[in-house]
């Protein structure tokens, strides 16, 4: 649980069976133990995970952290996002506010940030920094290249997963100066 800045409120953080990570904020500063306190449940739209630690800073940023999963069919990394919420907003993500979900951008170089909600054949993806996406690729466990794409031949921003069975792929950016490279799960 964190406190929200400025607010009588709280935010926890869960995650769903799919391991869909949200955030539930509730509108109390101490809630009264037997009573039912107000509570929105906000979903967010980072990549799977299991979710574990948040904070809310000063300035109304937001950040969580996650473990590595492992069940032998999937592994997931550990990493650390940060939500910045729009400018003008109370602080804190809610369903007209939607902000933006990255890292940190370092020395001008891009931040992928993959969005997928369960079930769907589309994976979307985000570079924060201003670049240029030259090729992209997936890749499966083994290292080999399921996919190879151009720049002017993509979609900018998506990928059809459709075609994709059951598993752990790696999407690539080929970037001027720099490769990205993400974990997702196709279910």
């Amino acid at each position: 649980a964190s406190p929200v800045p400025g607010e009588k409120a709280f935010l926890l953080l869960g995650y769903s069976s799919q391991l869909q990570p949200f955030f539930l904020k509730v509108f109390s500063e101490y809630p009264v133990s037997g009573q039912a306190a107000q509570a929105r449940k906000i979903r967010i739209d980072i990549p799977f995970a299991q979710a574990e630690g948040i904070t809310v800073n000063t300035s109304g940023d937001v950040f969580l952290s996650t473990e590595t999963f492992s069940n032998g069919l999937i592994s997931l990394p550990a990493g650390i996002f940060r939500y910045t919420p729009a400018a003008g907003s109370a602080g804190v993500p809610g369903p007209e506010d939607q902000g933006e979900l990255g890292g940190p951008e370092v020395n001008g170089s891009g931040e992928l940030v993959l969005y997928q909600s369960p079930g769907s054949e589309t994976l979307r993806y985000r570079v924060f920094g201003k670049t240029t996406i030259l090729a992209r690729a997936i890749f499966d466990l083994a290292g080999r290249r399921i996919r190879f794409e151009e720049g002017a031949e993509a979609l900018p921003g998506e990928i059809d997963v459709s075609g994709l069975r059951n598993a752990v792929y790696y999407l690539t950016l080929y970037l001027p100066n720099q490769r990205l490279t993400k974990p997702f799960l196709r279910l």
